[in-house]
Formats: structure tokens, C-alpha cells, sequence
């Protein structure tokens, strides 16, 4: 075989030629180099190349929409999911439960603006999955069926973490990244109180979850209107429609529940998801991008002062009155649930022989044996609520149920 002498710039420039099919360019150049002799390897190189913006947008449309078939005729019918993914709110975990869940190819990747993207990237996904908002999502998502989801955060927690993670890239190597270049400007009571930062984040959870022409609306409303008739149109039109909007979702989780949230969303979808499913999931990426190519070594650590938090209060009114009015829906909800789950309890261990009796028969093809049935109904009777779940999963798992299946195939 032909010795050949690599060096770094012939390699990156290999990469760039095979991944990209372009000649690489100068920040490029230096940028990876220097992360090379930094100690990077050249997968973590390779990794950040796929996931650029660039990759995605040369490749995506031109092989999975050609396989899957991304045309608005064959997609319609097919139901499908929208995640309104609102930053800071656990969106990698929940992506990467999504592709476990669906598998790799029915999940979109992750995108920043839907309305950008080719137009039958809509219709190549069973769940479509980024950082959008509800009016695009109803425009460009048209499918018989949609079910829209999203998650919530504290809104003042939310912009504290989104204002870290912006901060920890490296500014020098995101130069034009207009949100990272602020925060590695700007304090944090700077940061909150700046000009550009209000126009970004103003009320951006609200908006991402009614639609960013309706909060523009509802912003121009609020300005013309003194603190008493601010207070009237929030009562009698702002919450009534926020009310509408929030019946319009098919679940929205909130990350401070977020496991048993995640658990409750999946079993909506009738796709089972555990508690081990969420831990393999979670995933802090801001933890997780400290030293990597474009990011900086050190983990942000500021002080949060109550300056701090009253500049965030300023951008987040909107959002935390949505926040609120979402948290008391889901315990109404919880509550009402609740109290149908009590009467559906009581019924089952009130009624717990004639229930083990139509298991068996329905599982095994017998009637129940006498300690089969005083089993399974003491389980039934002592369980807090699980008891009927916890019987049908010990008899499709016994050696019974299994050798008959066995012998019908």
C-alpha cells in the first residue's frame, strides 16, 4: 500500500470535500484545527459537522423524503404529531424518547424555524419536532389528524438557563450568533435589560404556545390600555382565549413533573414508556457541550440577584400567566381523574372474582383455578390502583400463556 503523509489540514479538508462537498473554508479551518490540537478527536469533528445546519439542509431533503415520501397527498391521512418545542424545557430528552419510541426515521430532527424548511418536510414525519410556534405549526402541518404537544417551564427559570447555555458557547467561533454574542456581552441584569434581548425573548413561551401573531396583537392591546382595563381584557378575553387554545393541545407536560409527565404523555399515545426510559433520556446540554468544539471549558456559575429576577419578570408576564393558567387545567384535570380512578378502583375490588375470571378466560382460554383466583383477587383488593395492570401483566408473562402461544404457532 502507498505510505501517504496525512496532516491536519488535508484531513479536515477530506472531511469537508466528503461531508459537505465543498472546500473548506478558512474559520472553518482554524476552528477545528485548533480544537484538534486541543486535545478533540476527530469524531467529535465529524459529529459536529452532520449536525450543522449546513448538512442538514444539503442532505435531509434529498434522501429521507425520496425513502419516506414527504408529499401532502400520501401524508394527509397519516396522523401525526407537533412538538412545540419551547427552549429550556427538556427538548433533547424528549427528543431522543420520541425516536426510541417511533423510531429513528418517523421523528423529524430538530429544527429552529418550520416555516424555513422545505415544504414537504412536514409530510415525511409522523412526529415533527422543533423549536416553533402554534400558527406555523396549523399552517404548515396540515394533517387529518394532529396532535399538538408541548412542555412548560418556570418562565423565570427557563430564561436563567437559556441565558447560561447562550453564554457557553464560544463567542469567537458563534460570531454570528446574535443571542450568544449578548449574553457574552452583557451581565445577566444587563442582559435581561437590554433592548435586542426584550425583542427576542418577550413573552416567547406565550408566544410559542398561542402563536407569535396573536402575542403580537395581544402586546399592541396592552399598550394602549391603562392598568384597569389592562386588567378587565385579561379576565374577560385574554384568559377565556388562552382556556380555548390550551383544549386545542393534545398534552402539555410540565419539567417540573417531568417523569411522571413524560409517562402520563406516552400512555395518551398508548406507546408504553418507563421510568428507565427517562433516565437513559435525560440529558443537561449545556452540562454536556462544556469543552466541546465551539463551547467553553468552564460551567456558568452567576449570581442570580433579585435585580435579576426583576428584569426577567418584566419579559415573562404573559408567560407567567399561561404558566399558571396550564398548572391549574392539569390539577382540575388530575383532580377529576382522580376521582373517576377511585370509583373505577373501588369498582374492581368490589368486583374482583368476576374480573379475574374474564382474565383467565380471555388470557388462558380456562376458568381460574381456586388459588389462581384467591391470588389474584387478594392483588387486585390490596393494590393502591395498580392491581388489575399488575394481574394481566403476571398472566401474559407466565409459562402458560407463553407455551400456548407457542403451539398456535
Amino acid at each position: 500500500m502507498e505510505n501517504k503523509n496525512y496532516t491536519i489540514e488535508s484531513i479536515l479538508g477530506q472531511l469537508y470535500l466528503g461531508l459537505l462537498n465543498r472546500q473548506i473554508d478558512e474559520n472553518g479551518l482554524n476552528s477545528y484545527k485548533d480544537s484538534l490540537l486541543n486535545g478533540q478527536q476527530i469524531k467529535d469533528v465529524v459529529k459536529s459537522i452532520i449536525n450543522s445546519q449546513e448538512f442538514f439542509m444539503k442532505y435531509h431533503d434529498f434522501s429521507h423524503h425520496m425513502l419516506y415520501g414527504g408529499h401532502v397527498a400520501y401524508a394527509y391521512e397519516k396522523p401525526a404529531v407537533a412538538f412545540v418545542h419551547i427552549p429550556k424545557t427538556a427538548g433533547q430528552s424528549l427528543h431522543y424518547l420520541f425516536k426510541q419510541k417511533y423510531g429513528e426515521k418517523k421523528v423529524s430532527p430538530l429544527f429552529n424555524n418550520l416555516s424555513l424548511l422545505p415544504i414537504n418536510f412536514a409530510y415525511s414525519y409522523d412526529v415533527i419536532f422543533g423549536h416553533t410556534d402554534y400558527e406555523t405549526v396549523k399552517l404548515v402541518v396540515q394533517r387529518k389528524e394532529l396532535k399538538l404537544i408541548t412542555f412548560f417551564r418556570d418562565p423565570i427559570e427557563r430564561l436563567i438557563s437559556l441565558y447560561k447555555f447562550w453564554w457557553s458557547h464560544d463567542p469567537e467561533i458563534h460570531k454570528d450568533n446574535f443571542a450568544v454574542e449578548l449574553a457574552n456581552k452583557y451581565s445577566p441584569e444587563e442582559f435581561f435589560k437590554a433592548k435586542e434581548v426584550k425583542e427576542i425573548l418577550w413573552n416567547d413561551m406565550f408566544g410559542r404556545f398561542m402563536g407569535y401573531k396573536f402575542r403580537d396583537t395581544v402586546k399592541k392591546m396592552l399598550f394602549l390600555l391603562n392598568e384597569r382595563s389592562k386588567q378587565i381584557y385579561i379576565e374577560t378575553v385574554l384568559k377565556p382565549l388562552i382556556h380555548e387554545r390550551i383544549k386545542d393541545y393534545f398534552y402539555i407536560g410540565m419539567q417540573d413533573n417531568f417523569a411522571q409527565d413524560v409517562i402520563e404523555m406516552f400512555n395518551k399515545l398508548e406507546i408504553p414508556c418507563t421510568k428507565e426510559d427517562i433516565e437513559k433520556a435525560r440529558v443537561n446540554i449545556t452540562d454536556e457541550n462544556i469543552g466541546k468544539h465551539g463551547f467553553k471549558n468552564i460551567k456558568p456559575d452567576f449570581q442570580i440577584t433579585d435585580k435579576v429576577i426583576s428584569s426577567i419578570s418584566e419579559l415573562t408576564e404573559l408567560d407567567m400567566l399561561l404558566y399558571e393558567e396550564v398548572k391549574k387545567f392539569k390539577e382540575k384535570q388530575n383532580s377529576t381523574e382522580t376521582v373517576e380512578k377511585i370509583i373505577f378502583d373501588d369498582f374492581m375490588k368490589k368486583n374482583s372474582e368476576i374480573v379475574i375470571d374474564a382474565l383467565y378466560k380471555s388470557i388462558l382460554n380456562r376458568k381460574p383455578d381456586s388459588e389462581g383466583l384467591r391470588h389474584y383477587s387478594d392483588v387486585i383488593k390490596n393494590s393502591n390502583g395498580d392491581g388489575l395492570w399488575m394481574v394481566i401483566s403476571a398472566l401474559i408473562n407466565s409459562q402458560e400463556f407463553k407455551e400456548k402461544q407457542n403451539l398456535l404457532h
